[in-house]
């Protein structure tokens, strides 16, 4: 069979009983959810967004010529695994994981 688009799931219609491609993403399906009202503080546009479109929205909207703003330091990602580790080579703290620390440890020698 010819692959041909289906005119009421969209996608394409590969077989008699296979479409391919019709399945709305999980993006689409929970962004209409997280949509909510926000005025842009650059052009004072007040429209509903979802968090995506409105960090997409004041990128676009800033002017080129203003001082971008401080972006808050972004913790790093910590797992279940890491640990407080003291290097008594370099005196410094850090959150390892065990191959991090031995890897740390090497770069020592």
């Amino acid at each position: 069979m010819e692959m041909k688009p289906h005119q009421t799931k969209g996608g394409h219609r590969v077989t008699q009983f296979l479409t391919y491609n019709c399945l709305a993403t999980d993006a689409d399906l929970y962004s209409e959810c997280l949509r909510s009202f926000w005025t842009c503080p650059h052009c004072g546009l007040h429209a509903p967004f979802t968090p995506m479109e409105r960090v997409c929205h004041e990128n676009a909207c800033r002017p080129p010529d203003a001082p971008p703003e401080e972006e808050p330091q972004s913790c790093p990602q910590s797992s279940a695994l890491q640990r407080p580790y003291r290097c008594d080579v370099c005196q410094q703290d850090f959150s390892f994981t065990p191959t991090q620390i031995l890897r740390h440890r090497r770069q020592h020698r």
